[in-house]
Parts: structure tokens; sequence; C-alpha cells
């Protein structure tokens, strides 16, 4: 069994962790992971195991429609329900379903986006990981 295998989700039990972990958890959570980092207009930044993409919904609120936003989970049931639960007047945010740690298994995520297979590093020079 390969590692997508292994945490794939149905797409109702993404939706019942958007409904039920999000607004309890991981929505608090990722308003103060940004409010304790500096994102500074235009950033570009990419939500690695995004899961129903709050982190990348918040950044987008708070960068007004600069920069380039990417969501990616191994997981396509929780990336189907962040695509799906994206406000209408959001920034676009780019989702895809793939493993970014096998640059094999993200065919369709951007060449300039890809990463080695242990993220060790960051895709800009400015970059930082949080």
């Amino acid at each position: 069994m390969n590692t997508a295998d292994t945490y794939r989700l149905s797409t109702s039990a993404a939706e019942g962790y958007e409904r039920q972990k999000v607004p309890s958890l991981f929505g608090p959570m990722a308003r103060a992971t940004l409010d304790a980092v500096s994102l500074p207009d235009g950033a570009h930044i990419v939500d690695v195991a995004c899961g129903t993409g709050i982190i990348a919904k918040v950044a987008a609120a708070r960068l007004g429609g600069t920069g380039r936003i990417v969501g990616t989970d191994l997981n396509p049931g929780m990336i189907e329900v962040a695509r799906r639960t994206m406000p209408a007047s959001c920034h676009r945010i780019e989702w895809f379903a793939c493993d970014v740690t096998d640059s094999r298994g993200c065919s369709s995520f951007p060449t300039s986006l890809r990463r080695s297979p242990k993220l060790d590093g960051c895709s800009h020079p400015a970059g930082g990981c949080i």
C-alpha cells in the first residue's frame, strides 16, 4: 500500500472534517499561525498537507488578491472539499491532490513549485517555512 492510499479519506469524511474540525480547531489555529508571521504583499504560499485548505483561505483573505497561493494534500477528497468551500470573493487558490515529497506523484503540480523529496528548502530564495 502506498502513502496516498494509507491516508485516503472519503469525501464525506473530508466534509465532516470541514464541518467539525475547521471551526473548532483548525480555523483558530490557522488565524493564530498567520497572526504570528508577516505575509509580505505578493507573497507566494504553498500550503502542504492543506486538508480542506483553511490556512490557504485565511492567507488569501489577508493578501487581498496579490501573490500566489497553492494548496496540496495527498487526499483528493480534502482537495474537492477545499475547492467547493472557497468563498466566492476569495483570492484564487490553486489546488492539487498529490504527494509533494514524491516528485513523480505530483505531475500536475507547477514545475516551479516542485520540491525535493524531503521538502528541504523553499521554492523562493527569500521564502520561509511556517
